[in-house]
């Protein structure tokens, strides 16, 4: 005889009153039972249960992989309150869908209130681990809302500070499509959350993200927020709800709740909201929202015209060293660079298969280090990266040395190139200046140091390529490289204007430079930060942000990477047709992830390339652990003119996958799962498109040794 498990029955009982709660408003004697779905949403998840919300860095137009990776961290972060272990059957549906779901069973299996005891608690002992373990997930444009069951936990930390384009997360206060938001209904719901959530002795910092406020004063992080933060922003002085102006909700929200939120003045947000959050009844470590997304057609996956406006409690935003460079790292060999936050996106997404540690990841066309650098931010992962150019290694080596440096030095570096920049622009002669005590002065250093670049300069960006090689080992001090990589990057990304005469060079050196230490800048900023009201788990730091706690990569990790012995193993110059070599005495990957050649901005003939694709993709489907992970970026279009090969295609490489894991006796496994909308937003191949270039697909394939049959 099996003994009862009291917290399952404890489960039932609860889900049993949730519903006989709703049956009782929703279906009074002699009427239809309709509602009950949406009743019991409400109750179970949203009153009950936890809301959470996701502001991603990108939306649609430029990425749909922030979905699955989201889904894939939720997946490994979330865990059950009583047991305290990570569910292994969850499910994701959307609001709707979870709606007609439990109204479909109680349709099927009637909640009369005269027999709602026996009803309720039927469906309960049915369902009780569907309803417990279903996670609702409502997607927008730029943005998503999560919904947990009461007895579900989420690592909101590890999931914003592990996420490549999670901007930042907290809990859901308050979503409505703007055709429908009444102001009685946003205050009703911020007075809900303020009761469950109290806030102590202080009050939330809350303000709207208004165009007025942030648009004419944001501008050198323009390219940053395209595509992204930038669209939800909202014009307060043009917005309703309800009828109601927007300033006049405001005004009245100001003085309804006065004792607990604290709304900044209208006028530049880097002076009034640094004003206001210095008071010392200012909670410092969140910061209430008012945002604007739109929703996503389901047909297109494109943007739909309806709008919604969306309140959120910010707890955490993600501040990832690698993120604040993304493609620009200060190491730099090529414009095509892979940025980071889609490396990190395509390592997450394998995430929820990782079995017992060490994971090994690898990259065999690594070129600057941003799989290697982004596996650095895992403490159960080993890296095994390698690239065929010695100086894309030297680059990578570089980049972590960078990485790796105190605020001190990250600073020195940022005002060295601006001092460089400087005296190239205005080419003034040989400084003579000396502090007093014998040391070189700083005007005299970046005299000295604009010589050199001034040598560079005379080269053609095809003869500095080949130069690197040997400026990059002769050169011993890292700040001198870094100038280097700044010359090279002005060549090649301002070349046409060079060579048409429409651009000085010293222009474009200082435009690189200005852009490059401006980044260095910021990550001093969060570096300094993370030294006043940090701490660590070894991997992640949390410290306190400009509008709640922060969470980056602790640079022990990067550190760790560069120490003695260690790099040879993690990243090496290796042939991308030599895996299996490369992977050690790990007995192959769990993960590769890579961003191959495109032949797009080289000179490979077509029969080489289509030789190094069927080589490589070979290599590493026998490399791989008998259930493993491919994940490969593909140029998929080009708006340039000039079109990627076609044996990098999707449609071919796919082909080639399925073919090669058949010749090695192997499967490519296709998972069933629910999913909480259409599945080209949700699952591969996943798109990224660049500003102005390029469009590319994501494949990911999981490959398993296929069972051995009678």
């Amino acid at each position: 005889m099996s003994v009862p498990d009291p917290t399952h029955e404890a489960l039932i009982t609860e889900i049993a009153s949730a519903l006989r709660s709703v049956s009782a408003e929703h279906a009074p004697p002699g009427h239809e039972t309709s509602g009950i779905g949406h009743a019991f949403l409400r109750l179970w998840m949203k009153e009950r249960g936890h809301a959470f919300f996701f502001l991603f860095r990108k939306n649609v137009t430029v990425t749909n992989i922030q979905f699955a990776e989201l889904l894939a961290l939720v997946s490994c972060y979330t865990k059950n309150k009583r047991t305290g272990c990570r569910p292994t059957s969850l499910q994701f549906v959307s609001s709707n869908d979870f709606s007609a779901t439990v109204q479909g069973i109680v349709d099927a299996l009637p909640l009369s209130p005269v027999s709602s005891e026996p009803g309720s608690k039927r469906i309960a002992e049915h369902y009780a681990h569907l309803l417990q373990d279903t996670i609702v997930v409502d997607t927008f444009f730029g943005s998503c809302c999560i919904y947990l069951s009461p007895h579900l936990d989420l690592d909101l930390r590890a999931v914003c500070g592990l996420s490549g384009y999670v901007h930042s997360c907290g809990r859901n206060v308050f979503v409505r499509n703007i055709t429908k938001a009444q102001r009685q209904h946003f205050f009703e719901a911020l007075r809900h959350y303020l009761r469950r959530y109290p806030r102590g002795d202080k009050r939330i910092f809350f303000t709207v993200y208004a165009h007025e406020d942030f648009t004419e004063f944001d501008t050198e992080h323009r390219r940053d927020l395209a595509d992204g933060l930038d669209d939800v922003k909202i014009h307060v002085d043009k917005f309703f709800m309800g009828g109601q102006h927007l300033v006049d909700v405001l005004r009245d929200l100001r003085k309804e709740f006065h004792g607990q939120v604290a709304i900044p003045d209208p006028g530049d947000f880097r002076d009034q909201h640094r004003r206001l959050r210095k008071a010392a009844d200012i909670d410092q470590d969140r910061t209430m929202w008012l945002i604007c997304d739109y929703g996503i057609d389901p047909r297109s996956c494109n943007r739909s015209e309806e709008r919604y406006f969306i309140c959120y409690d910010q707890l955490y935003d993600n501040k990832n060293p690698f993120h604040i460079f993304d493609e620009n790292k200060p190491a730099w060999i090529e414009h095509t660079t892979i940025p980071h936050t889609l490396i990190g996106a395509m390592i997450n997404v394998t995430m929820p298969h990782w079995t017992k540690p060490p994971v090994v990841i690898g990259d065999p066309f690594v070129g600057t280090g941003t799989t290697w650098l982004e596996a650095s931010k895992y403490a159960e992962v080993v890296a095994r990266t390698g690239d065929i150019s010695k100086t894309a290694v030297r680059a990578a080596c570089d980049n972590a040395e960078f990485f790796a440096l105190d605020v001190e030095g990250v600073k020195r570096i940022a005002t060295t190139l601006v001092d460089v920049a400087k005296k190239l622009e205005n080419s003034s002669g040989p400084s003579q200046g000396r502090r007093r005590g014998g040391g070189v002065s700083r005007e005299a250093k970046a005299e000295s140091l604009a010589g050199k670049v001034r040598e560079w300069a005379t080269e053609e960006a095809v003869h500095l390529e080949d130069l690197a090689e040997q400026i990059l080992t002769k050169e011993d001090d890292l700040l001198v490289r870094v100038l280097f990589y700044v010359a090279l990057r002005s060549n090649k990304r301002h070349a046409p204007g060079l060579s048409r005469g429409a651009e000085e060079w010293s222009k474009a050196f200082a435009r690189e430079a200005t852009t490059l230490s401006r980044q260095m800048e910021s990550l001093a900023e969060v570096r300094d930060r993370a030294q006043i009201t940090s701490k660590s788990d070894g991997v992640l730091i949390e410290s306190r942000g400009s509008y709640s706690r922060s969470v980056t990569i602790d640079p022990a990790r990067v550190i760790a990477l560069l120490a003695t012995g260690e790099r040879n193993a993690s990243l090496r110059v290796a042939d991308a047709r030599n895996l299996a070599a490369t992977a050690g005495d790990t007995n192959g990957y769990d993960v590769i992830v890579t961003d191959p050649p495109y032949g797009f901005n080289t000179d490979e003939a077509a029969e080489e390339l289509a030789q190094l694709y069927a080589d490589v993709l070979r290599a590493a489907i026998n490399a791989l652990k008998p259930d493993g992970h491919l994940v490969i970026c593909l140029p998929e279009r080009s708006s340039i003119g000039k079109q990627p090969s076609v044996f990098t295609h999707r449609s071919i490489v796919t082909h080639q996958v399925l073919a090669l894991a058949e010749e090695a006796k192997r499967e490519v496994l296709t998972p069933a799962r629910s999913l909480p909308g259409p599945s080209p937003l949700f699952g591969p191949p996943f798109y990224w498109a660049s500003e102005r270039a390029l469009r590319r697909s994501i494949l990911h394939f999981r490959i398993r040794q296929r069972p051995v049959r009678d």
